[in-house]
């Protein structure tokens, strides 16, 4: 019989014990946590999908009774009133993605609104203010940065900020060009 992904909703706090409830009745589970790592270089775990967990099954019917029985599973995920099935393909790549995140040291800073940051990408680098760091994809920062005179709001990799504080110490401000041209002064300072 055909193995198939559901996702239930499990309580934030307890997922050790659904875990290890799941492995006694031998369901397959994923769980994806990425890594954090703080500013006093503690290491920690944390769901990517916060209160949610991945569950195979080749049984629905059975093995839902079973799930439900579970303390801190709250009831699976339903599309157009049938559970709603994650393909394999899926599973796989995010897997995939989260191994290659962690691999990566995992998520080093999450930023918060207000903070300035630098943007780092092909070769130029933009100091920008960050909006908001998205709850759903934490790879993923909106900031405000000025370009050409007009303030826009911009969606970038988190693995392209640093934080604008830091950036400091290691880059130099100085002007690239000493005029625009015709003598007229560049009045920006730019991030080497």
């Amino acid at each position: 019989m055909n193995r198939s992904w559901y996702v239930f909703r499990i309580q934030n706090n307890i997922s050790s014990n659904v875990t290890s409830e799941l492995s006694n009745i031998g369901l397959s589970y994923y769980l994806p946590v990425i890594k954090h790592t703080n500013e006093q270089a503690v290491t920690s775990y944390k769901p990517l999908f916060s209160g949610y967990i991945f569950i195979q099954s080749d049984n629905f019917e059975k093995h839902s009774h079973l799930i439900s029985k579970i303390k801190g599973i709250y009831g699976c995920l339903f599309q157009d009133s049938l559970p709603a099935i994650i393909e394999d393909d899926f599973i796989s790549k995010l897997r995939h993605k989260v191994s290659d995140i962690n691999n990566l040291g995992g998520v080093w800073k999450t930023y918060t609104a207000g903070d300035k940051v630098l943007l780092e990408v092909h070769g130029l680098s933009k100091i920008g203010t960050v909006i908001q760091h998205s709850m759903s994809d934490k790879t993923r920062v909106r900031i405000l940065i000025d370009f050409m005179g007009k303030e826009i709001k911009a969606e970038v990799n988190w693995f392209n900020l640093t934080s604008y504080e830091s950036s400091k110490k290691n880059h130099k401000l100085h002007n690239r060009r000493r005029t625009r041209g015709r003598n007229r002064p560049i009045k920006q300072l730019i991030a080497a």
